[in-house]
């Protein structure tokens, strides 16, 4: 009889067959957990605002995947997400409203003599 397995083998247990069986269920069950604690801390940091120390309001509803993608083409109107997202959260005097844009957070400026404004006083940029 040969060390191989075999096709036809049913009865074939192996001699490093548990061994394989308690790696694979442990690379599976931390696999299982980091995804577990991914979605956690990606659903609270949706929750939170993005620019929250400056002040900056936000747009609830977002979702933890596809921020608030979901909530500007959720009912199939997208003028009806847009106001909601952009203009009705945004601050009355400066016109700024935060998002997240996917799992990105971004800035959204509604008034364009703020746009200058936004861009001077921010030196940080990301492709």
């Amino acid at each position: 009889m040969s060390n191989y397995l075999h096709i036809n083998d049913t009865n074939y247990t192996g001699e490093l067959g548990a061994p394989r069986i308690v790696i694979a269920t442990v690379f599976l069950s931390s696999l299982v957990a980091y995804g577990y604690l991914w979605a956690q801390r990606m659903k609270k940091k949706a929750s939170t605002p993005c620019f929250a120390e400056q002040g900056i309001p936000m747009s609830g509803g977002a979702n933890f995947l596809l921020g608030h993608a979901t909530v500007l083409y959720g009912d199939g109107d997208f003028r009806k997400g847009y106001k909601t997202v952009y203009e009705m959260p945004a601050d009355q005097t400066s016109g700024l409203s935060s998002l997240w844009f996917v799992n990105r957070p971004t800035l959204s400026v509604l008034l364009a003599r703020h746009v200058k404004t936004v861009l001077n006083v921010s030196s940080y940029r990301q492709p």
